[in-house]
């Protein structure tokens, strides 16, 4: 477990630090989505923490989806999901499909079986790319 986190934590602080450049004033904007697992809270923010150059909030599934599929995502520049989901409402589906095809950065670290379009998304783990 410990070595997954390890992983986990390199992998996400090196897509974040090659995301931001340290020239430009203006921090990205990350939506940190969570919910549906267990999690050591601590360490897993300390990652965001620790990068400069960010900004991030936090939200909790199934709120998060509602978020998604309104206006409001548009604050974000990132998506970063650690969630487990097993359902989404039409509407929400179709959100994920119009930010994936307007080039919204999505960052899964896990993201359990969620049906989307005709193509089923599995943990990241699985290595599953989506046809959408």
């Amino acid at each position: 477990m410990k070595n997954r986190f390890l992983s986990f934590t390199l992998a996400c602080s090196f897509v974040l630090l090659f995301l931001t450049d340290p020239f430009t004033p203006q921090k990205i904007r990350v939506l940190v989505i969570t919910g549906g697992h267990g999690f050591e809270h601590a360490s897993f923010y300390d990652v965001f923490n620790a990068i400069q150059n960010i900004s991030y909030d936090t939200l909790m599934q199934p709120q998060a989806n509602a978020l998604i599929a309104s206006p409001e995502v548009n604050r974000f520049d990132v998506l970063v999901f650690y969630d487990m989901v097993d359902s989404l409402l039409p509407t929400q589906q179709q959100a994920y499909i119009n930010l994936l095809n307007k080039g919204k950065s999505f960052y899964i670290i896990r993201w359990y079986h969620i049906k989307t379009g005709g193509s089923l998304l599995k943990s990241s783990e699985d290595n599953i790319i989506p046809d959408l």
